[in-house]
């Protein structure tokens, strides 16, 4: 059995003090589209954040192993630089503008810089934003389709995307599924985190896990899309979720 692929191992983490993953254990081979599911507040995104290795998050278990080297102890450059990727759910201001970091992506992966205009065009994103600080005054939209650029000039291992559909239009979320379906045929190992089924329309993952209360409580395929999408997550918690006390 090879070593490749994003292993999370039984990981247990906290913020400030509060227990928000409870066990969580995920492998996301090459080439395999994994979406995490679950209502807000579930601990999607805080699983996210301590992959990227999120100063705020400690980790109190587990491990989590990037082409069988255990990236734990590494801070989020490190993590970078091994091919892991994370599009924010919420984009952070910069003071950097658009056009110099879409250039240093481009000279850092050995790609004209037209080929970021060419991206661009796709996800519908206006070159007009290149002359602007990165996200500020962006719209949702502007600013999820920014991070699509970003992420698919970095070309990165095993990309994370922290709900991408939020603040999207019909025709954002079709530029997504499409950048999402040629990651994986790069090779990439994807993770997509959402809480709505309304993301796969345009592209169906090879697995999808249910996230409730910091805990996977379910695995299955697009099935599980489908039964979200018509019985809710309090089925899914009443179900399958272990019951506390």
């Amino acid at each position: 059995m090879g070593s490749e692929g994003l292993v999370i191992k039984n990981v247990r983490a906290s913020i400030e003090g509060k227990i928000v993953l409870r066990g969580v254990t995920l492998e996301i081979k090459p080439g395999e589209i994994h979406a995490l599911m679950g209502p807000n507040g579930s601990g999607k995104s805080s699983l996210a954040y301590l992959v990227m290795g999120h100063p705020k998050y400690e980790l109190l278990e587990g491990s989590i192993l990037v082409d069988g080297e255990d990236i734990t102890g590494l801070p989020p450059e490190e993590r970078a630089k091994r091919g892991i990727f994370l599009a924010f759910q919420t984009p952070p201001e910069t003071m950097v503008k658009t056009r110099n970091l879409l250039i240093h992506i481009a000279k850092m992966r050995g790609v004209p810089f037209a080929k970021a205009i060419e991206v661009m065009k796709r996800v519908n994103l206006q070159q007009e934003l290149l002359d602007r600080y990165l996200n500020k005054g962006f719209s949702g939209g502007e600013m999820k389709r920014s991070e699509i650029v970003q992420l698919y000039l970095s070309n990165p291992k095993y990309p994370i995307l922290d709900e991408p559909d939020s603040g999207m239009d019909v025709e954002g979320l079709i530029a997504i599924g499409n950048i999402v379906k040629e990651l994986k045929q790069r090779g990439a190992g994807v993770l997509v985190i959402t809480h709505v089924a309304r993301l796969f329309r345009d592209f169906s993952p090879d697995y999808v896990h249910v996230m409730i209360d910091g805990r996977i409580v379910l695995t299955g395929g697009q099935e599980i899309v489908k039964l979200i999408d018509e019985k809710g997550y309090e089925y899914i918690r009443s179900k399958y979720a272990p019951q506390e006390g």
